[in-house]
């Protein structure tokens, strides 16, 4: 514990001196997160040591075959236990980091890493791959390292336990269940556009044959069937999402 507790005050003074030195407009570029932040939490906090293909090292710009069209060069590739490899990329504080995740999972997947981690000194992204093997589109984390919590620098602590092992199991459990619930909420949010188009301003004569049903009655009014589309139906339509959300969300797979 008191280990633990000492690597996680290692990384809030890495932070912390980087947001001072980027307050005070000493550092923003590329090469000052490698070396004050990423270089640091590497070899500071999760205790890897530049080297070449042996556990519990990393390797800088690496040279990555793109097919017949020449190489690529990952910021940072790590060997951890199992075989399995984590790449890395840096970025200037003024980047925004959307813009370079295409970049991130391009090297992911040429390399068969397990997860990319983008870092700007600001904000911190972790991404696993998918059973397919290639990288999630969506970030598993996101961290801004500026306002961190106790349980944001736990969490970046912990991604390598003893043995340089990369802890990704329960991590790709919960991934999975995020995207099956972000699968979910795109049919929902598809189905209740249709369905409200389509039902949104029913035909007299399908509006009267409900008002029927509801009252019992045998004819319906031009009058009611008015006061039944201008002061009911908006209701009812939320009502009739509300139901349907959750019973797509209560039985999604």
């Amino acid at each position: 514990m008191e280990n633990e507790n000492s690597k996680i005050k290692t990384l809030r003074e890495i932070v912390g001196r980087f947001s001072s030195l980027l307050a005070a407009g000493k550092v923003d570029s590329e090469n000052h997160v490698r070396k004050l932040v990423i270089n640091k939490i590497l070899e500071n906090v999760w205790g890897f040591s530049y080297g070449f293909d042996d556990v519990g090292t990393y390797q800088e710009e690496t040279d990555v075959a793109v097919g017949h069209s020449g190489n690529v060069h990952p910021d940072y590739e790590l060997c951890c236990s199992g075989g399995k490899k984590i790449i890395i990329e840096a970025k200037s504080a003024s980047e925004n980091l959307d813009k370079w995740s295409e970049q991130l999972k391009s090297y992911v997947n040429l390399t068969t890493a397990s997860a990319g981690i983008i870092i700007n000194g600001r904000e911190f992204r972790l991404y696993l791959t998918e059973h397919s093997g290639s990288m999630d589109t969506e970030p598993f984390r996101t961290i801004n390292l500026e306002e961190s919590s106790d349980e944001d620098f736990n969490f970046i602590l912990e991604l390598f336990s003893s043995g340089f092992s990369f802890n990704d199991g329960q991590m790709k459990r919960e991934a999975a269940k995020k995207k099956s619930e972000r699968e979910a909420k795109d049919r929902l949010d598809k189905f209740t556009d249709r369905w409200y188009e389509k039902f949104k301003n029913p035909l007299d004569d399908d509006l009267k044959f409900v008002i029927r049903e509801i009252e019992g009655c045998s004819a319906v009014s031009q009058q009611k069937a008015d006061f039944y589309r201008t002061n009911v139906l908006p209701g009812a339509m939320s009502r009739i999402r509300d139901r349907i959300e959750g019973e797509i969300l209560k039985d999604h797979i």
